[in-house]
């Protein structure tokens, strides 16, 4: 599966808008997004609704490249770490 960045850059590009351009629309720095495109920072929920709105998909659309955990995954994994350090160790293969 893609990135979230992965998707939001390849759907700049398929727009033909720079880097600069959709920061500008979206309000936030172009080092940001390049930061954003390249799995550095995740953009806020109102930074990620901007750049849905910009890129014409849904935020449900970007929102499945999202790989942040949920909190209720945090709380499972607080309930049982051994899985924490499972998921740690399969993500390193």
């Amino acid at each position: 599966m893609s990135s979230l960045g992965k998707k939001i850059k390849a759907l700049r590009q398929e727009k033909d808008l720079s880097l600069r351009e959709l920061a500008a629309r979206v309000k936030i720095t172009p080092p940001f997004l390049s930061d954003i495109e390249n799995d550095k920072r995740m953009p806020s929920p109102d930074t990620l609704k901007s750049l849905a709105e910009q890129l014409s998909v849904s935020v449900t659309e970007l929102e499945k490249y999202d790989g942040r955990i949920t909190e209720e995954v945090k709380e499972w994994l607080s309930e049982k770490p051994l899985m924490g350090t499972l998921m740690r160790k399969m993500a390193q293969m």
